[in-house]
């Protein structure tokens, strides 16, 4: 976790510094708020304006590779790269395909919920509620389950601090 936390430390760094408007999202996100355990890779969300600066920064950081296709999706830029050994999406105008419709989210001031500052970086993550929505049109049914475990388990809490 703590090589996964470094990485993502060092990408917020050069991300940072070039000014891309940017955010963390999926399981990494999650697990920062406390909700999952574990996650797999870290999931960027660029601003589709910023899509090109954001490919240029991350070379500098390890190696772009192909990136696996699914009709699932209809992102506008996706691309997969390794850095450090670790896997890092960057996503760019997402489009999630479900019952033959396409669902468009760009990232906005309204996606992202909050900043961490981590190891004098800025962690903006993306809420909750956007992936929710997103899971739920993915069919991760497990995922929106766990949101919506996490959020009652909250509701719970701040109603029994009246």
């Amino acid at each position: 976790m703590n090589k996964k936390l470094d990485v993502l430390v060092s990408i917020a760094e050069v991300l940072n510094r070039n000014s891309i408007r940017w955010a963390l999202g999926a399981s990494f996100m999650l697990y920062l708020r406390g909700i999952v355990n574990d996650f797999h890779d870290i999931d960027l969300l660029i601003d589709e304006d910023d899509s090109a600066k954001a490919i240029a920064a991350l070379k500098t950081l390890g190696t772009m590779r192909d990136p696996e296709s699914s009709s699932a999706f209809q992102t506008v830029c996706f691309r997969q790269f390794v850095i450090q050994n670790v896997e890092v999406d960057m996503i760019a105008g997402m489009a999630i395909v479900c019952d033959h419709a396409v669902h468009r989210f760009r990232l906005s001031d309204d996606s992202i919920d909050c900043t961490l500052h981590i190891q004098n970086q800025d962690i903006p993550l993306q809420s909750t509620a956007a992936w929710r929505e997103y899971y739920a049109l993915m069919g991760r049914t497990e995922k929106v389950r766990i949101i919506d475990e996490s959020e009652a388990m909250q509701k719970a809490k701040d109603a029994s601090h009246i």
